[in-house]
């Protein structure tokens, strides 16, 4: 049965702690290395103790998995699971226990010793730091920091990655934002880092803007699906603001083309586009009452005159 102890807010950006605003945090929040069979990597993770009290804490390894939902979060698995891509047993620490005082950072040196028989692809774990309360020596988790760990072993293993599906938020919108997903399957053996752009085009072919996908440099692992997000707007605008005062802001007319262009991570160039409208029809309707207005005085205008030289 899987447990899951932690849940990531965000795909491989890091390992928030629980609890107030003050608390554990570590650096860097993603380790990511290639090492052949038989290599060791050594190397260090600072962890800081923000908190107003003297803490303990234990350093531990867990695998992960992909969550199923689209979103790339990571879901821990339980001790008595051990996915093909686990590598917990590779990690060994210099110290069990890190005491801190409070503001006091420590850095925390790991080995990562690849065996011998690995099979070439991606191996993937977090590096967790877990409070002990200070009377009990035993392992009582009360918060967890850490840092996600992706090893790739080179070799034979299949990289391969596609695009599945690009969609736009709404297709018809009376202003900006526009949010799009792209929708990225990873049917290969190594975790892939998709990026590239989106090129939005106006109705006349002329681009208007070009955004950036994945900018974050988010992973991908394999046998999973994630979910890129793009959203195109002029200016962040509180959701409070009354809707023509959103049109006037962040303001576009007409039929637009949003066109993905991809790298599944290989070299390879992917290219989706989908299309949406966007139509501020409260700026059209105060438009079009200016203009009426401005006809009826041009109107009366030129009546008047005619009236004044008889």
């Amino acid at each position: 049965m899987r447990l899951f102890f932690l849940l990531l807010s965000v795909f491989f950006v890091g390992l928030q702690p629980i609890g107030s605003a003050e608390a554990l945090t570590v650096s860097p929040l993603r380790l990511e290395y290639e090492a052949a069979p038989e290599q060791m990597i050594v190397d260090t993770i600072k962890v800081s103790n923000e908190t107003s009290t003297g803490t303990i804490v234990a350093p531990v390894v867990r695998d992960f998995i992909a969550s199923g939902d689209g979103s790339g979060t990571p879901v821990f698995v339980g001790e008595e699971e051990q996915p093909k891509s686990s590598l917990k047993d590779w990690v060994s620490f210099s110290i069990e226990r890190v005491a801190l005082q409070p503001g006091e950072s420590r850095e925390v040196t790991f080995t990562i010793q690849v065996p011998k028989g690995a099979s070439s692809g991606g191996y993937f774990g977090a590096i967790l730091f877990s409070t002990v309360p200070a009377s009990d020596e035993s392992v009582l988790i009360q918060t967890e920091v850490g840092a996600l760990v992706l090893i790739s072993v080179p070799g034979d293993a299949k990289q391969e990655g596609a695009l599945i599906d690009v969609q736009a938020g709404q297709r018809l919108v009376s202003h900006l934002p526009v949010s799009f997903t792209a929708s990225f399957e990873n049917t290969g053996e190594v975790h892939l880092k998709p990026s590239g752009e989106v090129h939005i085009m106006n109705l006349f072919g002329r681009e208007v803007v070009s955004l950036p996908i994945n900018p974050d440099g988010g992973n991908v692992l394999p046998g999973s699906t994630r979910a890129l997000m793009v959203s195109w707007q002029h200016q962040e605008v509180p959701s409070e603001t009354i809707e023509i005062v959103k049109e006037w802001q962040n303001f576009a007319l007409g039929r637009y083309t949003a066109t993905f262009a991809v790298d599944d991570g290989t070299g390879e160039i992917e290219n989706a586009t989908v299309a949406f409208w966007v139509i501020p029809w409260q700026l059209l309707i105060v438009a079009l009452v200016v203009l009426i207005l401005l006809i009826a005085i041009a109107k009366q205008h030129r009546k008047n005159k005619m009236i004044g030289s008889v």
